[in-house]
């Protein structure tokens, strides 16, 4: 089974080179208690290799400050024998570690890899983290009584998240952040996270993580109000915001069956005081609630993303929907109600300022809904008000051809403040106060089950065939989700760019 799990793991990065070990440890050596190593201090990358056993204490790296141009690895002695690390490793008040093909569980009630105590530029990579609380925190106070926010520059790369009770990767308590835009704190690339109870990624009060070209799916299943990437705070204080989501594949998020009314098991969920977020080039299908789901927050930009085939939770789309419930694929909402008791707007036992959900841009997405009654796009009247500047448009909205005739020949595409039937581009510009929106059959929307590049490809939900508008026009560098760049008579609509050969309306490749 590790030699199994070792194949995996290296099949991510095929080009690794195993280091020379600087010291060994573990089994067999003067340093068998994994909490007890003598850490290199000295001036010249080290490596640190553990030997191969089951070792139930933690692996505790503690207060080991190194330098960019003096990293220490630590990694197993034999790639194809790992050693089954099973208290769980804890990176803690440490600079520029790295650990390095892995496997870590916890069977303590703890996460399997603890980042924290201002630990920064710590490396995770090509680790298994499975069968814990956790699969890894950030900055969680999960370990040992202790913890505190991480410090920046922390990667979670090129790993299996998998098979933990609550979330896949927790980042929380501030960890990571920067005062200044677009200077990420914390990076999560490249992994496989699925089968966790909780939510894929779960970002609260953190701010600039950059969550990136990873394969989220089937979370979500042990507790309410997950998503496959969940950003909030607690509180309105900006401490949650400016995160880079793009490139994921969202698939498969659970909720408890217990849950049914909730607003749970969404794709992405930019949820409570969650501002200034970049949502782009995602694909998201199947999960139990909408795709991207918007809720009291600000500021955001989602974009070119390919949503569909989501509202898998029975039920809940139709016999459950408060006024203010995300019930569409694409769904914007604020907390507008008014708690007759306690004089003011009361939303999941918070205080919500009327109006919270403003300035939100949502463009160039494409959205189709397979459920009947279910909208493309749902802004539901607390997010609608033309004063709160929530700009829905252009977007291309498919519809299954019997929402043209049959008996859902009155589903709407899209509700703005209220249900409408009319099925035109025109109408959704005029409700939208945009252009260049599009209602258009699925005759070219490939409906395969998209794969990412951790599972061989990538692929699902592009454009077969040419719309009849290109959407907003997009920057020249930003790539899609082939890592191509828009051209001349280019879509812009959703994850990949459509751009026919000359006298064609096939999309390529």
């Amino acid at each position: 089974m590790l030699y199994r799990i070792a194949l995996i793991i290296m099949l991510i990065t095929p080009n690794f080179a195993w280091a020379a070990c600087t010291i060994t440890v573990g089994k067999n050596t003067a340093y068998p208690n994994l909490q007890l190593i003598a850490w290199p201090n000295v001036g010249t990358p080290s490596t640190v290799c553990i030997n191969p056993g089951i070792y139930t204490e933690a692996l505790a790296v503690q207060g080991v400050s190194k330098t960019a141009g003096n990293i220490v690895t630590v990694q197993p002695t034999d790639p194809q024998n790992l050693p089954d690390l099973r208290g769980g490793v804890v990176i803690r008040n440490s600079s520029y570690v790295v650990a390095a093909q892995l496997n870590v569980s916890n069977a303590n009630g703890h996460a399997a890899v603890v980042l924290d105590q201002g630990t920064h530029h710590a490396t995770v990579d090509r680790v298994r983290a499975h069968d814990s609380q956790f699969g890894v925190a950030i900055g969680t106070a999960v370990m040992n009584g202790m913890g505190g926010p991480a410090g920046a520059g922390n990667s979670i790369q090129n790993s299996a998240i998998e098979s933990n009770k609550l979330n896949g990767i927790a980042v929380s308590h501030g960890s990571g952040g920067s005062a200044s835009p677009n200077a990420f704190g914390t990076f999560i690339t490249n992994n496989r996270i699925s089968n966790n109870g909780g939510s894929g990624v779960d970002v609260d009060s953190s701010r600039q993580v950059k969550i990136e070209s990873n394969r989220i799916d089937s979370n979500g299943f042990n507790d309410g109000g997950r998503s496959g990437i969940h950003l909030f705070a607690s509180t309105d204080d900006a401490t949650c915001g400016g995160h880079l989501i793009r490139y994921n594949f969202v698939s498969n998020t659970k909720t408890k069956t217990a849950d049914i009314s909730g607003t749970d098991g969404n794709g992405i969920h930019i949820d409570s005081y969650c501002d200034n977020n970049t949502i782009a080039f995602n694909v998201i299908w199947n999960n139990a609630g909408p795709g991207v789901a918007i809720f009291t927050a600000a500021h955001n930009q989602v974009y070119a993303n390919s949503i569909g085939f989501n509202l898998k939770q029975s039920n809940r789309a139709i016999d459950f929907k408060p006024a203010d419930s995300p019930t569409g694929e694409l769904t914007i909402a604020g907390c507008n109600a008014v708690n007759p008791i306690l004089g003011h707007s009361d939303c999941a036992d918070k205080i919500v300022r009327v109006g919270r959900t403003h300035d939100n841009y949502i463009f160039d997405n494409v959205v189709h809904s397979a459920v009947y009654g279910v909208p493309g796009i749902n802004v539901v009247s607390s997010a609608s008000s033309p004063t709160l500047h929530n700009t829905v448009g252009p977007n291309m909205i498919w519809v299954s051809n019997a929402a043209f005739s049959g008996p859902s020949a009155n589903w709407a595409p899209l509700f703005y403040g209220g249900a409408s039937t009319a099925i035109s581009n025109a109408s959704i510009n005029a409700m939208t106060g945009t252009s260049g929106n599009l209602i258009e059959y699925p005759w070219s929307l490939s409906e395969g089950a998209p794969k990412s590049t951790l599972d061989g490809g990538s692929d699902g939900f592009k454009l077969t065939k040419k719309p009849s508008g290109n959407g907003y026009k997009l920057p020249l560098d930003l790539t899609d989700m082939l890592g191509r760049r828009p051209s001349a008579g280019s879509s812009n609509f959703g994850a990949y760019y459509c751009t026919p050969a000359t006298g064609s309306s096939d999309c390529t490749p």
